[in-house]
């Protein structure tokens, strides 16, 4: 059998080399040419895959390893986010919640009432009459130059009374009866009064 080099393309001898005896090139002698046994070539196939599973069960694990790519670990990952990102959200302070007191929400309600009354003013030169009340804020009381509504809504006060109105010598007046229901009594609330401080919850 001959052989021929891959690089010079000589021919040679049968005999087994490991270079080109022209060009001195290195050469790979096929298995099949070898003097190797079958038996040589199994017990050398097992050698190496016994080394292969040796270094492949004594591999250190990490972030790379085997032990942190099944879906298993993937679920406790997750749990323990949810359950840290629980945690976190639970001891977050809430503010606390300011509400208006009724005597507050009256005054400011009172506030908006008196600046409607001053543009009715402004618009027909007179405040609306004792009559119109101040149902004159929303539905036109045939006043000339009305140019209302002046406010949306006349609500009742935050305990269910109607806010007075009363004019006398060119000066109106509103008031709320307070909690009591009853007009002249110290617990009734006007517009320029102070108020108690919103009540925090």
């Amino acid at each position: 059998m001959k052989l021929r080099c891959p690089y010079c393309k000589a021919v040679f001898g049968p005999e087994l080399v490991s270079s080109c005896p022209k060009c001195g090139k290195a050469m790979t002698i096929p298995d099949r040419l070898q003097k190797h046994t079958f038996k040589e070539r199994r017990r050398t196939k097992q050698k190496l895959e016994r080394e292969y599973d040796h270094k492949r069960r004594h591999m250190p694990a990490g972030p790379g390893g085997a032990p942190f790519r099944g879906p298993a670990v993937l679920i406790g990952a997750i749990l323990i986010m949810v359950i840290t990102g629980a945690l976190l959200v639970g001891r977050a302070k809430t503010p606390p919640v300011k509400r208006r007191s009724p005597a507050t929400t009256a005054a400011r309600e009172m506030r908006a009432l008196h600046i409607a009354t001053d543009h009715f003013y402004v618009d027909c030169g007179r405040y609306p009459t004792q009559e119109e009340g101040l149902k004159a804020l929303v539905l036109d009381p045939d006043a000339p130059g009305w140019k209302g509504p002046y406010v949306n809504l006349i609500k009742s006060d935050p305990w269910k009374q109607r806010y007075a109105y009363t004019i006398s010598n060119l000066t109106f007046n509103i008031r709320s009866a307070g909690p009591d229901g009853t007009f002249n009594t110290p617990d009734d609330v006007t517009p320029s009064m102070s108020v108690p401080e919103d009540i925090v919850d």
